[in-house]
């Protein structure tokens, strides 16, 4: 690290030509991969500082959920998000802090660019806040990391953004002089994934998800200048895999579900995770994992919502292996036929005191065997 951050030279283009080579003892040059890395080893100091200043209870943060989870700050390289009270108290120890890591670390906080956004807070105080961080202050939704954030999903203007890079990247493209292979070799490495970041996160309604798809078919079968061409091949069998006759492309649907369903894979196994702490705290969890009935009456703004729905669809192909059975709900998860016991037997179910018991509870492992269902009648009185 020291060979690359004393070895920096520069010079200034006088003329297009270069002159007076400069000999730097510090930095780094422009675009090496070295930089984020040392950016985020001085920006984890932040970092601590913010937890100290929690655990002294100068710093109260921002509470989550009924498990009261604390969130003080989010970062990813050189974009910080800070949480906090209203409190001008609160606000005048975030600003000691940063005018403190700015002092140890060399690195001062643009205010210039910051901005500082209020939930059900008054325009007046939001000002008054704003003019002692001395930054700006703005309303919602806000940009952070790309995405939108509190934007309603379901609204066509939320994706926007999407629609225009994938507008501006065809303008960019002289399609008249591509072949059809390069035009093939564009979408696939392209404009199919150009709107993966936000289907990561986001349920994309259907019709911005069609809008998606027929520029990509006009991209495929038009040219610039040449006019509107017929569509040779019906779109549907395009997007099959090239196994099954097709292109390859897939349905930009098929890649949302997919790409919220990841979340369903690390949700059990990232459970010191701070999100996990936060989803965990707000929704509510069964003892397999997930509270999917608590979780879809939540907002149409939650993008948890759309992936406790993808569980919904993504539970039916999917089936439990039963360990000990602490973890496996007797009657509506899915480990014995086709269906849930539950489904199977709905008559049994709606007579069972406990309709959330688990195995463990119903099957005892005494040999013999013994059954605990706890039904509220006798089953001699079903009729």
């Amino acid at each position: 690290m020291r060979g690359c951050l004393s070895s920096v030279s520069f010079a200034v283009l006088v003329n297009g030509n270069a002159k007076g080579w400069v000999k730097a003892s510090r930095g780094l040059r422009q675009g090496d991969p070295l930089s984020p890395f040392l950016f985020t080893i001085v920006a984890d100091v932040l970092s601590r500082m913010l937890l100290k200043a929690e655990e002294r209870n100068v710093l109260e943060g921002f509470r989550v959920g009924r498990n009261r989870t604390r969130v003080s700050h989010l970062q990813f390289v050189d974009d910080t998000i800070f949480f906090s009270s209203s409190r001008e108290e609160d606000m005048m120890t975030l600003k000691s802090v940063l005018l403190v890591f700015g002092h140890i670390s060399g690195l001062k906080v643009n205010l210039d660019k910051s901005n500082i956004y209020g939930i059900n807070l008054e325009q007046n105080h939001l000002s008054r806040l704003a003019e002692m961080l001395n930054c700006k202050a703005s309303g919602w939704p806000i940009l952070y990391l790309g995405l939108p954030l509190g934007g309603n999903p379901k609204a066509c203007g939320f994706w926007d953004p999407v629609i225009e890079r994938i507008s501006r990247r065809l303008d960019g493209w002289q399609k008249a002089y591509l072949s059809f292979g390069g035009r093939i070799t564009l979408i696939q490495s392209c404009l199919t994934h150009m709107p993966c970041y936000f289907l990561s996160l986001f349920k994309i309604p259907a019709s911005v998800a069609a809008k998606i798809e027929r520029m990509q078919r006009d991209f495929l079968w038009s040219g610039v200048g040449e006019g509107k061409r017929d569509h040779l091949v019906n779109w549907d069998v395009v997007c099959k895999p090239k196994s099954r006759g097709g292109l390859g492309f897939g349905k930009i649907s098929i890649r949302n579900v997919a790409l919220l369903g990841k979340w369903l894979w690390r949700y059990p196994r990232e459970g010191s995770a701070l999100w996990h702490q936060v989803i965990l705290s707000i929704y509510g969890s069964h003892s397999n994992g997930w509270d999917v009935n608590n979780i879809v009456r939540w907002s149409h703004r939650c993008p948890w919502k759309a992936i406790a729905l993808v569980y919904q669809e993504f539970s039916k192909f999917t089936r439990f292996v039963v360990g000990n059975g602490d973890r496996i709900r007797f009657w509506d998860d899915l480990w014995w036929g086709e269906q849930p016991l539950g489904v199977q037997y709905p008559r049994l179910l709606s007579v069972v005191t406990d309709k959330n018991a688990l195995i463990s509870s119903i099957l005892g492992y005494t040999r013999p065997f013994s059954w605990n269902f706890n039904f509220r009648r006798n089953l001699s009185d079903l009729r």
